[in-house]
């Protein structure tokens, strides 16, 4: 799992900016879920990748 936040603007207007877009393609691709939530200020987004035990090292 991985989270970051920032304390900007946030997404007010609800409209994928490009650097969300490509988070969300690759999420796709990785089977990853992908949460964002408003802070306030700013935003948080999660991405939770799926392991199965052949991906552990």
């Amino acid at each position: 799992m991985l989270t970051v936040a920032d304390d900007g603007v946030g997404l007010a207007d609800h409209s994928p900016r490009f650097g969300l877009t490509i988070v969300q393609l690759l999420c796709q691709q990785l089977h990853a879920g992908l949460e964002t939530a408003g802070a306030q200020p700013g935003v948080r987004t999660t991405v939770t990748v799926p392991m199965t035990s052949s991906d552990a090292p």
